[in-house]
């Protein structure tokens, strides 16, 4: 680091010392800087405020005051930013800061001057010069570190208002001038004598710091040297009172760690295996007192006492230390693993062994939860896969055998084709429906069945449930009455699917295992304010009955009455208990009462939020343009591709089959479509990455709908988030596809597409 100016007092310390003294110099000048940064503004604002006419000081002097309150914040930036700028380039911060100071004296001296010059020898010009004198006099402590910088602060500062005075006819040189002139030498001769002893005072503070340090090291060398002549003055004197007081607390130190350690730790004598000493945690993990341990052979802790004996004999051999494991019984009974780490060593003269247990049994059984734990979430992953798989390779022959039976029913057929058509269809169909009890149950269990809620007319949901109902509970003569109650409100906020979900089991239920009579569904409003609703649900019938021996497993997953019940009625025996659990997500118990042959009564109770008005997000319906629209159909099973295409047709629509990804690409680009059913799962590029190299490739969004097998939790999410706008999960009804393409071609371009339920 250099300086400005290098004082022959420096030369006395080290380059370090000298760097750091500099340094100091520096940052003492900064601080005082801080604590005057307001002085020039101030003097200024003085000097302005006391003019008698204001406006004749002059542009020139403003651009002087402006130059000098711009050099002055300058100044401050670099003084309160020291610890930043300056360790990284000292002689530039100091270039910087003293420039700006010499420009701030000499914008202050040429305003003085102006003002002297213009206002002649005024109010304003005499607090200028006060002030100018003050600032010169402050500056001769304060610069007092470089004369070279001191001097150019005074000729920077007087020399314009020296000029003034000159062009003042009524003051001259004469008298005032001789006095500045003997008050600038006084001025830099006391710069000079400051100069000296500041240089001196930081040479000397610095080399008494030096001389602090060698004198603090000096005497803890000196410390330590008597400190060791102590030490082997004690020994040499055999000083015995102190070193047994060394020996007594060295005792309590060894005590307080023996009695403190987490452990057990027993010492006991090889021959016959007899404890000697134990600690506190020894008594507390074997359920003995120390008194009760001491004297009793440890090979009685182990359930094998001769593997506890052969461990004591390969100690006795190696020494030690030995780590094994081990299991031993306390003293009431229960058995505990044990990790011990055992060696020899001398006690009271004899030959010893030390033996440091440590229960591990917890920690042992966290070990096992946690491999459980583990075990079930791999098994629970592996089953979550299986079902998924599962349900896309039976929801696709299902697609066909359904789509095809759908198809053939259109066709002209005999009686009896018909009814074997018929019968394959309610058969495919009875088989989804157990396919998704099965996954709504694995949903449930692994808690991913989020409910959706959506404002709905709950007496026309319920009114349009039992209408599904209404041809089969009328098929058997059976009476399927529906009650509901006039206060309901127009319109609340529920999870309409699930509740539809629910009623249908429990009225399709009550219509299975009623022969005669009647199924009567009920919904009351039992309690009601402006925001709450509470509505009861009631599905009574005059059928068989439940057992009571059944009544506890009633809502058990897989469960039904007896075998009989199954092979008579049918069924998965899953859906009580998806019904049951549904209930319970919305808030409320299913409650059963029943008596055997004759009939039963479900009953439940839901809350929901009243709503002001219908759900505006219901879809819309579009008119088909079916003339003019072309569907681009991505599908590589082939009878799957049979059935779109011949649903497509009987829709009025022009459809085309493709079996891949990378077919749909060529496609698209050789002709125009208006729609794309896409199947996900395909060989080679898959739906997914298609869609995303549509959405990456055409600017105008076309729609993408969806048709896959998957049907497990997040797979419509996957489908959205690849970019596809809608989803069907197969098998499908054709009046699900007819919906659907209402939906989408009275919007060939759609700005935001709708999010629609399953």
């Amino acid at each position: 680091m250099s300086t400005v100016v290098l004082h022959p007092a420096l030369l006395a310390l080290d380059p370090e010392d000298r760097e750091e003294v500099i340094r100091r110099r520096a940052e003492n000048l900064a601080a005082d800087t801080r604590r005057g940064l307001l002085a020039f503004p101030l003097a200024l604002a003085i000097v302005v405020g006391s003019a008698e006419d204001s406006y004749r000081l002059g542009g020139f002097f403003l651009a002087s005051a402006a130059i000098l309150l711009t050099s002055t914040v300058f100044r401050g930036v670099l003084a309160w930013q020291f610890k930043r700028f300056f360790p990284a380039s000292p002689d530039r911060w100091r270039l910087l800061f003293e420039s700006s100071l010499l420009i701030s004296s000499l914008a202050w001296g040429i305003g003085t001057g102006l003002a002297l010059v213009t206002t002649g020898f005024s109010t304003a010009s005499f607090l200028a010069v006060t002030i100018s004198t003050a600032f010169l006099a402050h500056a001769s402590s304060m610069y007092a570190a470089s004369l070279r910088l001191l001097s150019a602060y005074i000729v920077a500062m007087t020399t314009p208002m020296a000029v003034a005075l000159l062009v003042q006819n009524e003051i001259g040189a004469g008298l005032p001038g001789i006095g500045g002139l003997c008050f600038l030498t006084y001025i830099w001769a006391h710069g000079r004598a400051q100069h000296e002893a500041t240089w001196k005072s930081a040479v000397d503070a610095r080399l008494l710091e030096f001389r602090n340090r060698e004198l603090t090291e000096a005497h803890a060398s000196l410390q330590a040297t008597r400190d060791a002549l102590e030490e082997e003055v004690l020994i040499r004197t055999k000083d015995y009172e102190r070193v047994a007081a060394d020996l007594r607390q060295s005792e309590r130190d060894y005590r307080v760690i023996f009695e403190s350690v987490h452990d057990a730790i027993l010492i006991f004598r090889p021959e016959g295996e007899v404890i000697l000493k134990v600690n506190r945690r020894a008594c507390e993990i074997y359920g003995y007192s120390r008194d009760e341990l001491i004297g009793r052979s440890v090979v009685t802790f182990t359930l094998e006492p001769s593997r506890g004996k052969r461990r004591i004999a390969e100690v006795l051999e190696s020494g030690g230390p030995l780590a094994f494991r081990t299991r031993h019984r306390r003293r009431d009974g229960q058995e505990i693993d044990v990790a011990i780490i055992a060696s020899t060593l001398e006690y009271r003269g004899e030959p010893a062994i030390l033996s440091v247990n440590r229960d591990v049994t917890e920690e042992l059984r966290n070990q096992e939860l946690r491999l459980a734990k583990d075990t079930a979430e791999r098994a629970n992953r592996a089953k979550s896969g299986f079902l998924a798989n599962m349900s896309h390779e039976i929801r696709t022959p299902m697609a066909g055998v359904i789509g095809l039976s759908d198809l053939m029913l259109k066709t002209e057929l005999s009686q009896r084709q018909r009814g074997y058509a018929e019968t394959v269809r309610s058969s495919a169909l009875a088989l989804l429906e157990v396919i998704d009890d099965i996954l709504d149950f694995s949903k449930i269990e692994a808690g991913k069945l989020n409910l959706e809620r959506t404002v709905v007319d709950m007496a026309d949901l319920v009114e349009r449930t039992v209408e599904i109902l209404q041809p089969g509970a009328a098929a058997k003569g059976i009476a399927l009455q529906l009650h509901l109650d006039e206060r309901l409100p127009g319109h609340l906020v529920a999870p309409s699917s699930r509740l539809r979900q629910v009623l249908l089991n429990l009225i399709g239920n009550a219509v299975k295992f009623t022969e005669d009579g009647e199924v009567e569904v009920r919904v009351d409003m039992t309690a009601a304010d402006a925001e709450l609703a509470r509505l009861a649900f009631t599905v009574r019938d005059t059928g068989i009955g439940i057992p009571q021996s059944v009544l506890p497993r009633l809502f058990t997953p897989f469960t039904q009455a007896d075998a009989s019940t199954s092979r008579r009625f049918g069924g998965s025996g899953l859906g009580l208990a998806i019904s049951q659990q549904l209930v319970a997500l919305m808030g409320g118990k299913i409650e059963v009462d029943t008596a055997e042959g004759e009939g039963t009564r479900f009953h439940f109770e839901l809350t929901f939020e009243v709503a002001t008005a219908p759900d505006e997000t219901t879809a819309s319906t579009y008119r088909l343009g079916r003339a003019n629209a072309r569907i681009l159909v991505a599908e590589d099973n082939p009878v799957n591709q049979l059935v779109i295409l011949e649903q497509l047709g009987a829709l009025g629509f022009y459809a085309e089959a493709v079996a891949d990804g990378e077919e749909v690409l060529r496609a698209v680009e050789a002709e125009s479509f208006d729609l794309i059913l896409m199947d996900c799962q395909m060989p080679g590029l898959d739906g997914y990455e298609t869609t995303r190299r549509l959405r990456d490739s055409y600017p105008e969004r076309l729609p993408i709908v969806a048709l896959t097998a998957h049907a497990m939790k997040g797979d419509r999410e996957r489908c959205l988030d690849a970019g596809m706008d809608d989803y069907i999960s197969k098998p499908f009804t054709e009046a699900r596809l007819e919906k659907t393409l209402r939906r989408w071609l009275g919007q060939k371009s759609p700005s935001t597409p709708p999010v629609v339920a399953q």
